[in-house]
């Protein structure tokens, strides 16, 4: 039509449509088609050859299918629910501390900088059956006498992997549940005291009420990232013993070796102690009790209130203490491991106190690849190149959307919003094989162009959703204001909202920096040099057929920790309130 003009929202909207077009729904259409195919990577010919649903007939009636079906749903129900009760515990006993916020609340995000390939090779170590320091901790505390084989018995298996991803994906629950109970109003709680409820009381019908929407958010985050246990149980277990840890989420992986289509299919169906006690406390008792007319001791209610409260402190500082340290000794044992020597990384009985430390690892690391050194330099280049680039342009990207779906109507908005939020719903490594059969076709595998796009496209349905909150949050009045004082859209825009939506903008950068800094699946399937290669990719190079070099891996994981560290200890107040905002407002 003849001076037509395409509406601020759709102009807004359109660089999200267009990314996540070519990454997410042109794949999968390819994926769709070549279902109906027995289209091999060796044989492209194939890629023409309509064979119906002969794939469909044969994933459906494969009980290997179901089995690693089942084992997913289990997996997801029982890592989702174990997650949200430690989470609230974790959480409670933060938000109870009265020091050390700061400090505390990055420690409780420490494991969201893990990659999940890193978080896999870890656990890997710790529950290796003849020098893990799980078994060691288990024979030195005498609770057994023999190796516990937890990744050759298929159940102890599956065991270890929900520890390894109960213990990664936990973070998520316990800063979100935090971010709820630091936004919730303290009246409601003090009238319920007033009223005389207990502490259980008060926390199940006036806390867990305000809190139950972040918990929902929480479980609705990890529900959509359990395709991240692929690269937890291919570093593992490699879906053994006999594919008894196989899930559904790492079956479309075999489509590289599968005789026809049918990973494809697989693809497409992943869519859808006492005494010391009583010292401490009798001589408080002895000063608040009292005996009454027939000689029973009692204890007035201040003396009790005060001993009841300082038996809580105690027991919230225990806690509070192992928590911490639960989840920072991976870490600990990485920085220990990378310092040591191999002989003391492979002991038997373990050296649990180091003997000797150097920095013997890093010099090696960084002293080039013809002395036993990685390319470590190159790797954390294109880390960083591909993670910042990714990450502004899925900030803008994400803005732009988020701006129209907060402060536009137009028809068939919330059908739109729920099309980008469901691209969200999509494992990246179903997408693996037709990006690689599209970039190879464009000529943008190993490059850094290929990754920045596909990183983009994986951020930006979160990004959307969590700027379209927080800026719902800001009063469209204050916008209006500016413009009746002489301001245009944009002045508004870049001199008002942007401002006040700045700590939901930040808290959205760091969750698409941390995906993208730690992201391995893709990035082993589109790179394939120094070129392109990152960090997650690079652990591969301490591999070999049989052998770890784990004091070389330790190292690299440490370069890898470090920028994600120091980013989130910097901005860890802006990440828990403008995660809340962006979340639950929206």
């Amino acid at each position: 039509m003849k001076g037509w003009r395409p509406s601020p929202p759709l102009l807004l909207l359109l660089p999200a449509v267009i990314v996540l077009a070519a990454v997410v729904v042109v794949p999968l259409l390819l994926s769709l088609y070549s279902s109906f195919t027995p289209f091999r990577l060796t044989r492209p010919e194939t890629f023409w050859v309509f064979i119906g649903a002969r794939n469909y007939v044969a994933i459906l009636t494969s009980r290997a299918f179901w089995v690693a079906f089942a084992r997913t749903v289990v997996l997801l129900t029982v890592a989702l629910n174990l997650e949200m009760v430690i989470g609230l515990g974790l959480a409670l006993l933060v938000e109870k501390a009265s020091r050390g916020q700061r400090v505390l609340r990055t420690i409780m995000m420490f494991p969201m900088m893990f990659s999940p390939i890193l978080v896999g090779f870890q656990f890997k170590f710790m529950f290796n059956d003849n020098i893990g320091l799980v078994n060691n901790a288990l024979q030195g505390l005498g609770l057994t006498d023999r190796a516990i084989p937890w990744l050759i018995d298929g159940n102890l298996a599956f065991i270890a992997i929900l520890t390894a991803e109960i213990w990664s994906s936990t973070s998520v629950f316990a800063i979100l549940i935090l971010a709820g109970l630091l936004a919730m109003p303290r009246e409601p709680v003090e009238a319920a005291r007033v009223d005389g409820c207990t502490p259980w009381q008060t926390f199940r019908y006036v806390t867990w009420p305000f809190i139950m929407p972040f918990a929902f958010i929480a479980m609705t985050i990890r529900s959509l990232d359990v395709a991240r246990a692929y690269d937890i149980v291919k570093i593992m277990t490699d879906g053994g013993p006999a594919g008894r840890t196989e899930l559904d989420a790492r079956r479309p992986h075999c489509l590289w070796r599968c005789p026809d289509g049918n990973g494809q299919c697989h693809g497409l169906f992943l869519h859808p102690a006492v005494h010391p006690v009583h010292r401490l406390f009798l001589p408080q008792a002895r000063r608040g009790a009292h005996t009454d007319r027939g000689g029973v001791v009692r204890m007035d209610q201040n003396s009790l209130h005060r001993v009841g409260n300082k038996a809580l402190g105690i027991v919230h500082g225990i806690g509070l203490f192992l928590a911490m340290l639960v989840i920072c000794l991976p870490g600990i044992w990485i920085v220990l491991s990378s310092l040591r020597p191999t002989v003391e990384i492979m002991a038997k009985p373990p050296v649990w106190i180091p003997q000797q430390l150097s920095l013997d690892a890093y010099i090696a690391m960084f002293s080039g690849v013809g002395q036993g050194g990685i390319p470590v330099l190159d790797y954390f280049r294109n880390s960083l190149i591909i993670s910042v680039t990714s990450t502004v342009i899925a900030i803008v990207i994400g803005m732009a959307g988020g701006y129209a779906f907060a402060r536009y109507r137009f028809r068939a908005k919330s059908a739109m919003f729920l099309g980008l939020m469901l691209t969200r719903t999509v494992p990246g490594i179903a997408l693996s094989l037709p990006l690689f059969f599209v970039f190879a076709r464009l000529g943008i595998i190993d490059t850094h162009f290929g990754l920045i796009l596909v990183y983009v496209a994986l951020n930006v349905p979160f990004t959307v959703w969590l700027i379209d909150g927080f800026f719902r949050q800001v009063p469209k009045d204050l916008a209006e204001a500016a413009q009746i004082d002489g301001c245009t859209r944009w002045q508004a825009f870049w001199q008002v909202e942007f401002p006040l939506a700045g700590p939901g903008i930040a808290s959205a950068g760091i969750f698409a920096f941390l995906t993208s800094w730690n992201e391995f699946a893709l990035a082993s399937q589109l790179t394939r040099s120094i070129n392109s290669k990152t960090l997650p990719v690079g652990l591969l190079d301490y591999t070999a057929e049989f052998t770890i070099d784990w004091r070389g891996m330790c190292a690299l994981a440490v370069v890898m920790i470090i920028p994600a560290l120091t980013l989130t200890f910097i901005v860890q107040k802006h990440l828990v309130g403008g995660l809340t905002s962006g979340a639950v407002k929206g």
